[in-house]
């Protein structure tokens, strides 16, 4: 089953690029007096660095300073990212690394990045300064809770140009984002099908909600584009070149093959059953039902536990939950019947919901990878498999029915 979702979710276009292809290279020596500028990095391979990176280039010749500084370090000897990043509760601060060495780590992992010098004058090039030099000397003495999109790497850059500019970020970016929260996110991932299908699953109705192109900014691409359009800094160069460009600017649109892989699945439920298949039908519905009922039971713990809003009230539940890890253990058993249509059931009032005015979540493309399967589980949920073992008491009865006469 993974095999064919990681090929029928395989996105074949080309992305589309942060820059034109003519950006000139950045010029390294020392300029003639202090700059800062924003480096913008597009995506990498590593899961955390779907969605780019931010930082600002601090360069202040008369004291040697020469340095990128970003928010968002982490002491993995401390905690664990990934788990920690889920509950809200990943602790990162400010750091500082000379630009060369950071120019030969994104060069090694084929990363693009541009710089844009900030339009400042001498004065508040001095104090962002202060402040940026202030925050890295601080370290990990100031950790802070990060948070995928008021706290991030390009959100707290954002902010430090905003109050640079004097509040003309903010005010240049009150019209409503192209994107909503998730299908921004979602459109990042959709290089790696199984971190879309993942964090697709369990990102909750919150994330739907139309927010501020201010807001939108948490995406490192986005807020390129916006000091870009508003002029808040000079021409783009190009500190390193790489494979790994841009996504497309929007989502992917999937909801037709992901009912298409359910269409097949629930098919190959109903070909096994008829078939006979029994283990090889157990090994599939049990496969399907661990995938969904450990993202539906992940899904209401991180609800319940974590500090991040993303994971709030979710109408896939409605598709998958801790009870569909019963799944496997219902087929060809008279005490299952219930538990297979109650979970049709649920998924029906989610597939209705999807098509009310009320509905506040866009979770089609899940409801086709879980619907048409529960449909199928529950029509074959009663015939028992033909290389099925034989009923108590031995090989079962050959002959003439109960009630006939035998001649």
């Amino acid at each position: 089953m993974s095999a064919l979702l990681a090929f029928l979710l395989s996105a074949h276009a080309a992305p589309s690029d942060l820059n034109p292809p003519d950006v000139s290279a950045c010029d390294l020596s020392p300029p003639a007096a202090a700059e800062i500028h924003l480096v913008t990095v597009s995506p990498g391979a590593a899961p955390f660095s779907f969605i780019g990176h931010s930082s600002l280039w601090l360069r202040v010749p008369e004291r040697g300073i020469d340095h990128l500084v970003e928010f968002g370090a982490i002491n993995s000897d401390k905690q664990e990212p990934l788990s920690a990043l889920l509950l809200g509760d990943l602790r990162c601060w400010w750091a500082g690394g000379k630009v060369a060495s950071r120019v030969r780590k994104y060069t090694r992992a084929e990363r693009r990045s541009t710089a844009q010098r900030l339009l400042l004058d001498a004065e508040t090039v001095a104090a962002l300064e202060s402040t940026l030099v202030g925050s890295a000397n601080a370290g990990e003495d100031a950790p802070e809770a990060f948070h995928w999109q008021s706290n991030s790497c390009a959100s707290r850059v954002r902010d430090l140009i905003d109050d640079a500019h004097r509040g003309a970020l903010r005010s240049g970016t009150a019209e409503p984002a192209p994107l909503n929260p998730r299908q921004e996110v979602l459109r990042h991932l959709q290089e790696q099908w199984w971190a879309w299908l993942g964090w697709g699953f369990l990102a909750g109705r919150g994330v739907d909600r139309p927010v501020a192109r201010w807001d939108a900014l948490f995406a490192p691409q986005r807020l390129s584009q916006a000091v870009d359009e508003l002029g808040l800094v000079g021409p783009a160069c190009q500190l390193t070149d790489g494979a790994h460009a841009w996504p497309k600017p929007s989502p992917p649109r999937w909801a037709a093959r992901l009912w298409g892989i359910g269409g097949l699945l629930a098919a190959g439920v109903l070909v096994l059953a008829r078939r006979g298949h029994r283990r090889t039908l157990t090994a599939l519905v049990s496969a399907w039902a661990i995938l969904f009922g450990v993202l539906g039971a992940l899904g209401m713990a991180l609800a319940a536990t974590s500090a991040l809003d993303a994971y709030g009230s979710n109408e896939n539940w409605w598709q998958a939950n801790p009870a569909t890890l019963l799944l496997p253990l219902c087929l060809g058993r008279s005490w299952g019947r219930p538990v297979v249509w109650g979970l049709l059931g649920l998924s029906t009032v989610g597939l209705l919901l999807e098509v009310t005015p009320w509905n506040q979540q866009d979770n089609l493309a899940f409801i086709g990878l879980i619907w048409p399967v529960l449909v199928a589980v529950a029509l074959t949920r009663g015939r028992r498999p033909a290389d099925s073992p034989p009923p108590p008491g031995g090989t079962a009865a050959v002959g003439p029915a109960r009630g006939s006469s035998g001649t």
